[in-house]
């Protein structure tokens, strides 16, 4: 990934920036990022017609949202306003994909085997309006495909402001995935954004 320092810089400076990368969303569905500050360092030879050409390597998480799914997006950010200036273009970034395991299983669809909650019912949709209210999903285990080394969970859900609200608003929810045994494996917040402005 090779970046440039901008004009009036000294050559040989690396460059620091945020990088931002995950699934950008779709439809109805929010987009859900990891990011982390990176610094690449300068690899300009002496006979660098430019001299401010910075390059590395970033290693992404298997579970990068996004990933597995085809559509990841990568954003790149400014952090230090007074740092120097970056310039990229359509080529300074180049993704490698390697799935590490040979034959690896294509990606499959499972929908769930089970849900609850106690969230009120209208119309076939259970709404989250008090605390501790819930939505819960179950998958039992797929002994058809053999054990599964990942998984990625797009959600969907339908938010709004009060009872026969307004349309176009997001929200944060907490996000747990649980072992059959009630083990935790994973939790974290999702931002559920919604893209209408009405």
């Amino acid at each position: 990934m090779p970046g440039h320092l901008g004009d009036g810089w000294t050559a040989g400076i690396s460059a620091t920036f945020r990088l931002a990368y995950g699934f950008p969303g779709a439809g109805m569905m929010g987009g859900v990022f990891l990011a982390e500050i990176v610094t690449l360092p300068h690899v300009s030879t002496p006979d660098d017609p430019v001299g401010y050409t910075c390059r590395g390597i970033v290693k992404t998480p298997r579970d990068t949202p996004g990933l597995a799914g085809g559509r990841l997006t990568v954003k790149a950010e400014r952090v230090d306003p007074a740092g120097p200036h970056m310039a990229f273009n359509k080529e300074s970034l180049a993704l490698r994909i390697g799935s590490g395991v040979a034959g690896a299983a294509k990606l499959r669809t499972a929908g769930p085997a089970a849900f609850a909650s106690n969230g009120v019912l209208i119309e076939g949709n259970h709404w989250c309006r008090s605390p501790g209210q819930y939505l819960e999903w179950q998958w039992s285990p797929t002994h058809d495909v053999g054990r599964v080394q990942e998984a990625a969970i797009n959600l969907s859900l339908l938010v709004t402001n009060k009872t026969n609200g307004g349309s176009g608003y997001s929200a944060r929810v907490i996000v747990q995935v649980l072992a059959l045994d009630g083990t935790n494996i994973f939790s974290s917040f999702v931002d559920l954004k919604n893209p209408f402005l009405p």
